[in-house]
């Protein structure tokens, strides 16, 4: 779940940053997104009672936001000539 997460959060992201086609723009909104959920983890383990930090979760978002990083591209340009096309 929390990959799924995490990739859904970066193709949104990069759906409001899409008209800056670098990648560079990809890696630094990779990097902001792990420091976050790097950041969630820690408040989630030191703020509360009810949950526990857990390094496994930082791995699940670190794939998440791989995945979307390397997949965005073709699913933007699909769902742009998907939408184009009237499909």
């Amino acid at each position: 779940m929390h990959a799924l997460a995490y990739l859904v959060l970066f193709w949104a992201w990069m759906a409001v940053f899409r008209k800056s086609k670098t990648i560079k723009t990809g890696f630094i909104l990779f990097l902001v997104l792990l420091f976050f959920g790097i950041v969630l983890e820690i408040l989630q383990g030191n703020m509360t009672t009810y949950r526990t930090a857990d390094w496994k979760d930082v791995i699940a978002n670190a794939t998440g936001l791989i995945l979307g990083l390397i997949s965005f591209r073709s699913l933007y340009t699909f769902l742009k000539y998907r939408v184009k096309d009237g499909a």
